[in-house]
This record gives structure tokens, sequence and C-alpha cells, in this order.
């Protein structure tokens, strides 16, 4: 995971890296990326909420559209993004990528997370 985190750390405009644990806490891993007091306070317990509440909405609504467009791809879920005024959240699997909306490189971020963790793409 650290080569992932490295990755992660060197694109614009991400601000905290981490992971979520099974029992639904972030874990930071790199919050070195910036000073630690420009992250809004409680950030690690708000991007575990949204990870939990999205991922399972997530699948709903994926399983359905799959349903009812009779095409695959969008499910199982694999990875989101949550965007927010000033903040944006990227999410595969098990590793949170809290980003600064002006500045960051999603499709950076998603490329990395994707390559690194779905052994399909």
């Amino acid at each position: 995971m650290e080569k992932i985190f490295e990755k992660l750390k060197e694109i614009s405009g991400v601000l905290v890296i981490g992971e979520f644990t099974n029992a639904g806490s972030f874990l930071v891993h790199c919050s070195d990326v910036i000073s630690y007091e420009d992250v809004p306070e409680k950030i690690d317990e708000l991007i575990a909420l949204v990870h939990v509440a999205n991922h399972f909405m997530d699948i709903m609504k994926s399983n359905r559209w799959s349903i009812y467009t009779e095409k695959e791809g969008l499910y199982p879920v694999e990875g989101f993004m949550l965007a927010g005024g000033k903040y944006v959240t990227c999410i595969v699997r098990s590793i949170g990528v809290f980003c600064e909306y002006k500045n960051a490189d999603f499709d950076s971020v998603f490329r990395i997370l994707f390559e690194n963790l779905i052994k399909e793409v």
C-alpha cells in the first residue's frame, strides 16, 4: 500500500490519503502532504461516514441500473467520487483520497487507484 500512497502524494490537489477499516473508521496514512491544521476538523470521521453511506447506495443504484439497462460493467461497485463545493473524496475499495476540488487531478487519482487495486483494469 505504501507504494500506492507515495504515487498519490505526488498528484496535484491531494490533501489526505487513508484506508477504511472493517470497523468503519478512517486511518490517515499520508497527511504530511499538507499541514494537518489545514484539514477540516474531524475529516477522518466524515470520510468514513461518507464511504459507508455512499458505498451501499452505489451498490443499490448500480445493481438496479444494470438490471434496467441489461448492460454489465456497473456492478459490482469498485469505487466512487463525492464532490462538495471545496473538497472531493475519491474512494476505491478501502482507500480514500481527500482532494481539493480546484487543484486536483482526478483522472490521475483514479488511474493509480484502479491500476493498483483492481486487477481487471
